[in-house]
């Protein structure tokens, strides 16, 4: 005789616990495609175009395989899971998409199932993705390891993912645009919302590896600890023509008066590789210097 097996619960069970099943009279429906509307609990921020131009040319020529999953409401559907591919039915220009109809859905339901069917995706970007765990965590009384054992994604980078929220919305939209990796924008975290979106976009420019971003944001971490030991305040002057050459250079500056004759003093500008010189003398009107050894 074989034994009875009990049954290991779903990531939906394990957040629904404690709460009324759902329940389940769903139907399979061919809806007209302008009675679907997005639904409220989309996480997603970021669509492909070009992608999604890939996915209307594959339903022109095979159809739309996976139903989407919608609830039923007035007038018309609100769509649960299968945006996209509700986006990408109208540009190929399909005039009705299956869907499995739920006539018996919370809000808190829906999300979830939304949250889960996107962070189980590979094309979801990394931003999307840490709001997504961070919603399951928050919002759904799950732990990290009900939700890494469930999605089959390691505890390491739900937390990592989670992490990159902590950056500024100008950093977080080069990530979601994957113009800069996950790997590259945790370094930033520690520097002030400016030096984050002016390192990213220096580090895209240049086409720095990680670990030469890692290097760059040590040495600018170094000069605001030399200045934090000055015992005397930083003359407003001083501080706004050192932002101005920052930011014409492209590089770190620094404008040391002379404690006891403020009419001299040191200018310092950093380097960090032969091409980043030749940059510097080129901008400073020396384009006839070059740091090239002719071979």
């Amino acid at each position: 005789m074989f034994k009875n097996k009990t049954r290991r619960p779903s990531l939906m069970d394990m957040a629904l616990q404690g709460q009324e099943p759902l329940q389940r009279p769903d139907q399979l429906k061919l809806l007209p495609i302008e009675m679907l509307r997005p639904g409220p609990w989309q996480i997603r921020s970021h669509i492909d175009e070009d992608k999604l131009k890939e996915l209307a040319q594959t339903l022109k020529s095979q159809g739309i395989i996976e139903p989407l999953i919608v609830r039923a409401e007035a007038d018309h559907y609100l769509i649960i899971a299968g945006e996209r591919r509700w986006r990408a039915a109208k540009l190929a220009s399909l005039t009705t998409i299956p869907c499995i109809v739920k006539t018996h859905i919370s809000d808190g339901d829906a999300g979830l199932w939304n949250l889960l069917e996107n962070l189980q995706r590979e094309d979801l970007n990394p931003v999307d993705e840490g709001r997504g765990y961070r919603i399951a965590l928050e919002n759904y009384n799950l732990t990290q390891q009900e939700l890494s054992e469930a999605l089959g994604i390691s505890v390491d980078r739900m937390t990592r993912m989670r992490h990159l929220l902590e950056l500024s919305d100008d950093v977080l939209e080069l990530v979601a645009e994957r113009t800069l990796s996950a790997s590259h924008a945790l370094i930033l975290r520690d520097l002030s919302t400016a030096l984050q979106f002016e390192m990213a976009k220096r580090s895209v420019e240049k086409e720095w590896s990680v670990q030469t971003l890692k290097v760059q944001v040590q040495q600018l971490k170094q000069q605001p600890s030399r200045r934090r030991t000055s015992k005397k305040p930083i003359d407003p002057a001083i501080r706004e023509l050192t932002e101005r050459l920052n930011q014409y250079l492209g590089t770190p500056v620094l404008v040391k008066p002379n404690s006891k004759d403020l009419t001299r003093g040191e200018l310092r500008i950093s380097y960090h590789s032969l091409d980043e010189l030749d940059g510097l003398l080129e901008k400073m009107g020396l384009p006839e210097f070059s740091t090239r050894v002719d071979g």
